[in-house]
């Protein structure tokens, strides 16, 4: 009844078993074969032991190496990943130069500009705006802590011309927002610079592409040319005169009206509005 669980035994470690016999007598065989008279069961003894550690050193060592491998691997990942983020920042590097030489080509011109100007004013970040709404403000990083108040004008430097943005309109403690002339609430005292006609112009509010100047004699209809500059009149006191608004594009009204309806291209494109000048003694309400 105890055979069973013997051969199960030797069954299931069959190879071990093996392999350990094959050891032996290999190293029995070199023994015999070294001392082929004479057989010493000690150094026979010692050469199976021998035998067996150099065989689990071997394996020993197969292990050691294969985790070292493992390890080096991991290494080797490690300094990849690294290599590639820095690969990402070197890529990324040109553009950072290349935004970096627009804005100070951007900041030169405005420092340009800034030293045109009579008076005082303040030099303003835009940090928000939402052209798509009738009642749209311009939001910049400037408040009353700063000198700001309601009803200065805003103006702003694009490609090397001056152009009308709008009037303050709440001036907070750090930041302030403008009413710019596209809105459809705001209404500045124009004039045609070159035939000297005056006239009303006020924001559309739909879009910032064109402005709408009213109130101007039915006699200019002939005089007024293409592209004629639009700027403020300094009337009312809103506005200090000579600021530029725009260019005449289209002049309308029918015959028996009294004024035409001119349509005026802003000076300023407020889709790239950046940078801006709060002029602070330009006259602005109070």
């Amino acid at each position: 009844m105890q055979a069973p669980p013997v051969n199960t035994f030797f069954s299931r470690r069959r190879t071990g078993v093996s392999f350990i016999a094959l050891v032996a007598v290999s190293v029995v065989m070199l023994a015999i074969s070294a001392n082929s008279v004479a057989v010493n069961p000690v150094r026979i003894g010692q050469s199976v032991v021998t035998g067996v550690l150099s065989v689990f050193r071997g394996i020993g060592g197969f292990f050691g190496d294969t985790w070292n491998s493992i390890a080096e691997l991991r290494r080797v990942r490690q300094q990849l990943e690294q290599a590639q983020a820095r690969l990402v920042a070197l890529e990324q590097f040109p553009i950072d130069i290349v935004e970096l030489r627009i804005e100070n080509a951007q900041l030169r011109e405005q420092l340009g500009f800034a030293d045109t100007l009579t008076g005082e004013y303040l030099a303003a970040v835009v940090v928000a705006r939402d052209p798509g709404n009738l009642f749209s403000t311009i939001t910049i990083n400037r408040g009353q802590r700063h000198g700001v108040r309601d009803g200065l004008a805003v103006v702003a430097l694009q490609d090397g011309i001056q152009g009308l943005v709008g009037r303050v309109s709440g001036a907070a403690s750090g930041t302030s927002q403008v009413l710019p002339i596209t809105a459809r609430a705001s209404f500045v005292a124009a004039r045609l610079r070159d035939t000297r006609y005056d006239g009303l112009v006020g924001g559309v509010g739909t879009t910032a592409d064109m402005l709408l100047l009213e109130h101007v004699n039915q006699a200019a209809r002939d005089a007024i040319s293409f592209g004629e500059v639009v700027s403020t009149s300094g009337l009312g006191g809103r506005y200090p005169p000579g600021l530029q608004i725009g260019r005449v594009r289209e002049v309308g009204g029918e015959a028996f009206e009294n004024s035409l309806q001119i349509l005026v291209k802003p000076i300023v494109d407020f889709d790239r509005l950046e940078y801006v000048f709060v002029l602070i003694d330009s006259g602005g309400a109070q």
